[in-house]
């Protein structure tokens, strides 16, 4: 008795379902990189005004977290330089 003949659809064969697996495995892979990568762009602003908004601030802030870092910097270095008395 052959399969087919028997109305066998070779797309359910082990092999075929082997197969499938495999493909959705990857795909289910790949779903997972792209919901990282697009978890990645939704803090971002809808449109250009705003995102130039979101810049300029960030700009502003890491120039604030600059000023403070050479600030402890110059504290560190002339606590450095002053000779200690014994």
């Amino acid at each position: 008795m052959e399969l087919a003949a028997r109305g066998f659809d070779m797309s359910l064969s082990h092999e075929s379902l082997v197969s499938l697996a495999e493909k959705l495995n990857r795909l289910q892979k790949d779903v997972v990189t792209l919901k990282k990568k697009a978890e990645s762009y939704q803090d971002l602003p809808t449109n250009t005004p705003l995102a130039k908004v979101k810049v300029e601030e960030l700009k502003q802030e890491l120039n604030y977290l600059d000023e403070k870092l050479f600030k402890k910097l110059e504290e560190l270095t002339c606590d450095v330089q002053t000779p200690s008395r014994f």
